[in-house]
């Protein structure tokens, strides 16, 4: 079976698919196999710190190489999603191994406990890969079989579209209008305290739950505006300019999510991107624009004096952005601290709490599913209470979230299951080509890149509501069209057949 071209590039050979899947497993053995002879002859993993560091570098360099070879391409969901959970749980390690004399995650931390979380870490970024590889070589093999039709909604997506940018486009501009005002006067931290404040209850609720669908909205209509080039500009332009904004506030990864998905999603429906032309402007946002404006959004005021520390991070962009991303790594060294020596493993009972938030809580205030699996507040409380207090923490991670719940062993094989089915759902959506499947990756990109510093619950909760909702509308308007017509068709009785 020869090689399936994709319609926007990259391509799904078996034979390169099953050459990159064999070739993993062999790498993923070999560096499991120091583990499990460390379960069976007890010896300090102090020692073997700065090993773990190069191993996690080696690994993800490793899975970026081979998911490039195999797939012919690096502008994938799953690539997009493995660079940002490498940055958020690696960054540190390349600060550390650039400038021996900074210290990982500022020296808070004993060897032991940063190499056990970084071998950790490798272990479940090769356990994702080999299931995103076998999804890939899954896809391959099936790339040649008929693909089951799927109904074209595009009069439908566009419609719930426009009607949710028209709900949602006044609450996201208000709310824009806050975090400006806001942001220049008392700088990002209090930015932080009006997103916070508009989140509990009663309008300000309402008006964010309702601007978050704006994201979504817009794609949608640019997914279903092949022959409506206008109406396509348009919505483009309205979800550029609001990430813009966004990102001139100070939110950087809300803002490039969004825009990751556009273009993934452009380059799909609309055309074939030029993709180093975006790559470089890419790679001058993240290099160059987000560590200035991480940089500069921590001032407390317009006036504040420029400090020489803030003057060295501008010099080394950069490292000052790894460092920054990096210390997500804090959350998989504490819960590693505290579970299973204080509390136990969950295993999987964290997932099925999680899944639980797509039902809304109509008596108000915390969900009974959100407080059960509070793990941020609880890592932090335990171990940071005073950060904890000021409202201050680095978000919490899936990595961890997956070793709280199945431990050393369960959490490579947990992830590598989500590995296999994001590849597989992105498969289906490339190769059928259908304007549904093409929405609901770009959708749900947003969600996916934040997840790395976030947990399931805030996965289920964005893709469910913000994402499964307009989309079912659309499937059931479509429904109801099909219906109509069917009815419209069908002939009218005669006069015989009245009467019997």
């Amino acid at each position: 079976m020869g090689a399936a071209t994709l319609p926007a590039g990259g391509s799904l050979d078996p034979r390169g698919a099953q050459a990159a899947w064999t070739s993993h497993l062999v790498v993923t053995v070999a560096v499991a196999l120091p583990g499990c002879l460390r379960c069976w002859w007890a010896f300090d993993p102090a020692p073997w710190e700065p090993a773990t560091e190069l191993l996690v570098l080696g690994a993800v360099a490793w899975c970026l190489v081979s998911w490039r070879v195999a797939s012919g391409t690096l502008f994938h969901p799953y690539a997009l999603f493995l660079v940002s959970l490498s940055a958020f749980h690696a960054g540190q390690v390349c600060v550390s191994r650039l400038d021996p004399a900074v210290p990982m995650l500022k020296g808070a931390y004993t060897a032991a406990e940063l190499a056990a979380a970084l071998y950790f870490v490798t272990l479940c970024l090769l356990g994702l890969h080999a299931g995103a590889l076998a999804g890939l070589l899954h896809s391959a093999r099936r790339a040649g079989r008929p693909l089951p039709r799927w109904p074209e909604l595009e009069p439908e997506l566009r419609l719930v579209g426009w009607v949710l940018i028209a709900i949602s486009f006044l609450p996201l501009m208000f709310y824009l209008k806050d975090c400006l005002v806001e942001a220049r006067r008392s700088g990002y931290h209090t930015m932080m305290m009006v997103k916070n404040a508009t989140a509990t209850t009663g309008a300000g609720a309402i008006g964010k739950r309702l601007m978050m669908f704006f994201v979504p909205a817009a794609l949608m209509v640019i997914a279903a505006t092949r022959d409506r080039r206008r109406e396509r500009n348009l919505a483009a332009g309205l979800l550029a300019g609001t990430l813009v904004i966004l990102l001139l506030t100070g939110w950087r990864s809300v803002s490039f999510g969004p825009a990751l998905g556009l273009l993934w999603l452009w380059h799909h429906a609309h055309g074939r991107l030029r993709l180093g032309r975006w790559a470089l402007l890419g790679a001058v946002l993240v290099l160059v624009v987000f560590p200035a404006i991480g940089i500069l959004r921590g001032l407390a005021s317009v006036g504040v004096a420029v400090s020489p520390k803030m003057l060295a991070n501008l010099a080394s962009p950069v490292r000052f952005l790894l460092a920054q991303v990096g210390e997500n790594l804090i959350n998989v060294v504490q819960t590693m601290e505290l579970v299973p020596a204080h509390r136990p493993h969950l295993w999987g009972a964290g997932y099925l709490w999680s899944l639980l938030i797509v039902f809304p809580n109509w008596t108000g205030g915390v969900h009974p599913a959100q407080q059960a699996v509070a793990f941020e507040a609880y890592t932090q409380s335990t171990l940071r209470p005073f950060f904890y207090a000021q409202g201050l923490g680095n978000g919490y991670s899936v990595l961890a979230e997956a070793y709280f719940n199945f431990g050393w062993i369960g959490a490579p094989l947990f992830v590598a299951f989500c590995g296999w089915l994001l590849v597989r759902v992105v498969a289906w959506a490339e190769l059928a080509g259908n304007t549904l499947g093409l929405a609901a990756v770009s959708a749900t990109m947003y969600q996916l890149l934040l997840l790395p510093r976030a947990q399931f619950s805030d996965l289920v909760r964005g893709v469910s509501w913000f994402v499964g909702l307009p989309l079912a509308a659309a499937l059931w308007l479509h429904w109801q069209r099909v219906r109509a017509t069917a009815l419209l068709r069908e002939p009218a009785p005669t006069l015989g057949e009245v009467h019997g």
